[in-house]
């Protein structure tokens, strides 16, 4: 994944910003940046929590999202799947043959048990690269476009734009879109505690129960509309990147 760690860096140095002002930026840590920028995604966090990431650090480069992440799913497929080759190829064990002293009647029994194997084994390889196709088709499917995290708790709905003036459930939170904008919402700043990660498309709004105090992160604060029990508390006050909203039950 250099070429993918690359662009980022590039992307970075072209908006002269140093590692530590995207840190502060976006929350998320340095050795992380690191890694992403230097195509090594081998770090001890969960798979859906690395996609998050990528996808925050992308939108905040002002990358194409989709590309950067269909990038990134055909690298971790081809990954896989060089992995698994090695791993036919290692457990396969080292057949002697002896043309020399086979007779031919023996050449004529060996050969069948060979082409059985090598039978077997092309079945086994098409078996894994079909699995992999599958998985790549499902992760890509639910990272492109809105993206939520496994650990919702609060139920997440879309509503439509003209709701936004009528009159909220108690403790409830809206966020409307006016443009194409990336949207993090979760729990007390928790990280493993993500309501909702992804891309809202204009016109569009979601609703938030507010039991708790919420922490939403967006990328262009400019483009958000936030409404707390049908009260306007935020409307495009200033715009660019900037830290965390804490939104708290009234």
């Amino acid at each position: 994944m250099k070429n993918l760690g690359a662009k980022l860096k590039a992307a970075r140095e072209a908006m002269q910003l140093s590692l530590r002002d995207v840190a502060d930026a976006t929350r998320l840590r340095i050795n992380v940046l690191e890694k992403m920028e230097d195509g090594s995604f081998d770090y001890d966090l969960q798979e859906v929590y690395k996609r998050g990431f990528l996808r925050i650090y992308a939108a905040f480069l002002k990358l194409n999202v989709d590309d950067i992440m269909r990038e990134y799913n055909t690298a971790v497929a081809m990954r896989s799947e060089s992995g698994r080759r090695r791993l036919v190829v290692e457990s396969e064990p080292e057949q002697e043959t002896k043309f020399e002293d086979a007779s031919e009647a023996q050449s004529e029994q060996d050969n069948p048990d060979m082409t059985a194997r090598y039978i077997k084994l092309g079945g086994a390889l098409v078996l894994v690269i079909l699995v992999i196709v599958v998985v790549v088709l499902v992760v890509s499917s639910l990272t492109s476009g809105a993206q939520q995290a496994p650990v919702a708790e609060a139920p997440v709905s879309d509503v439509s734009a003209a709701q936004m003036n009528a009159d909220a459930s108690e403790q409830t939170l809206l966020i409307h879109a006016y443009d194409d904008v990336y949207v993090s919402v979760a729990k007390n700043a928790n990280v493993s505690n993500v309501l909702f990660a992804g891309t809202m498309k204009a016109g569009t709004t979601k609703s938030f129960e507010l039991t708790e105090p919420l922490q939403i992160r967006v990328t262009d604060a400019g483009k958000v509309k936030f409404v707390r029990n049908g009260k306007t508390i935020y409307d495009k006050s200033r715009t660019g990147v900037v830290p965390p909203f804490l939104v708290r039950p009234k």
